[in-house]
């Protein structure tokens, strides 16, 4: 037992991942009547798939639940896996909120940041990285992770809404409630204001079919909108690049990503 909790412990002292993947909460069921518990996962992976990980409160500044009554943090234990197992103390909409601490990786494969930034709609990244003079080799970067996922208890009030976290997706549309349009719309926001231009990552899955991923660029005013297909899972995301700012915790880094999912 001890060995088990060591190696639990330990694998989660180390970034959340070693390369540029997709981190979010997974539900394990998102649909719930009033007595059952909300039970979710902390997922790093891709297409739906990928490591499972364990509450450890080192590794977040916020882990909490939200539904009509306010805000609470997520009572757990260290190790406690799932992550997430909290009673529902309300009906309606519950938003489940995990903001990680920084974590750093190396790329030490100029070619591994290349397809990062070309597949989160970063590309700029690449002249920018050449004209700062900056190494193609052991390229550094900062990443913050900023997850959210909805969970329905009971009837469909109730709606998403900006939490504080610095990077972050909004539904505008309550996913569980409005059905009398084609999508749902969605707004991304950097420091609680729109962000336009940017690429959000649309995955779906359905039933025992592979998932699959689509783009969308959000509007002047950062809204974008998720066409709405019956049935599946949706998992949202966005990659927000800068250049690691001087005199920060991050000045031994070359780049500073934020994730919104």
């Amino acid at each position: 037992m001890c060995r088990l909790w060591a190696s639990i412990y330990l694998s989660l002292l180390f970034p959340l991942s070693a390369v540029a993947h997709e981190f979010w909460i997974e539900p394990t069921r998102y649909r719930l009547e009033p007595s059952e518990k909300i039970v979710a996962n902390l997922r790093v992976g891709q297409y739906f798939k990928g490591n499972t990980f364990s509450f450890v409160p080192e590794k977040f500044v916020e882990f909490s639940v939200i539904d009509a009554s306010g805000k609470r943090p997520v009572n757990g234990r260290l190790g406690d896996l799932p992550a997430v197992n909290e009673p529902s103390l309300r009906t309606g909409l519950h938003i489940l909120v995990h903001h990680s601490t920084v974590n750093t990786l190396t790329y030490s494969d100029f070619t591994k940041f290349e397809r990062f930034a070309r597949k989160e709609g970063n590309a700029w990244l690449l002249d920018a990285h050449k004209q700062r003079g900056l190494s193609r080799s052991n390229v550094t970067e900062a990443y913050t992770r900023y997850a959210k996922a909805l969970v329905l208890v009971g009837n469909d009030d109730g709606q998403d809404e900006w939490v504080g976290m610095p990077f972050e997706i909004v539904t505008e549309t309550n996913p569980y409630a409005d059905s009398s349009s084609g999508a749902i719309f969605v707004r991304l926001l950097w420091n609680g204001r729109g962000m336009a231009d940017k690429q959000v990552s649309i995955f779906r899955k359905h039933g025992g079919c592979e998932a699959t991923r689509t783009t969308v660029l959000t509007d002047t005013e950062g809204r974008a909108s998720i066409p709405r297909e019956p049935g599946g899972r949706f998992l949202l995301n966005s990659v927000h690049v800068v250049e690691s700012p001087a005199g920060s915790l991050n000045t031994r880094t070359m780049w500073q990503s934020f994730w919104a999912s």
